[in-house]
C-alpha cells in the first residue's frame, strides 16, 4: 500500500469509528524502522457497519491519496476489512 506515512492509527480510528463500533485498528508498520507499510486492518463489530464504511469511504481522499477498500474476510468469527491507500 501507499498510505501517507503521516497518517496515524489514531486518525484511522477517528475516521472509521464514525460508522460504528470498531474492535480494532492496526496500522501495519515496519518493525525495524517503525515506518508505516502503507496499509491497515480494521475490524468492526458488525459486518453491516463494515460494509457501510467500505461503500462510503471507497474512493475518498485521505492525506492526498484515494482510499481503496475491500473485504479481507467475512464469516461469523472473522469480520475484517483491509484498507489500502493508493
Amino acid at each position: 500500500g501507499s498510505i501517507d506515512r503521516n497518517v496515524t492509527q489514531a486518525q484511522l480510528y477517528a475516521i472509521f469509528s464514525q460508522f460504528g463500533e470498531l474492535e480494532k485498528v492496526v496500522l501495519q508498520v515496519d518493525t525495524s524502522s517503525g515506518m508505516s507499510k502503507g496499509y491497515a486492518f480494521l475490524q468492526f463489530k458488525c459486518p453491516k457497519v463494515a460494509n457501510l464504511a467500505i461503500e462510503a469511504m471507497s474512493g475518498q481522499v485521505l492525506a492526498g491519496r484515494p482510499l481503496i477498500e475491500e473485504w479481507l474476510g467475512c464469516n461469523m468469527d472473522f469480520r475484517m476489512i483491509r484498507e489500502l491507500f493508493e
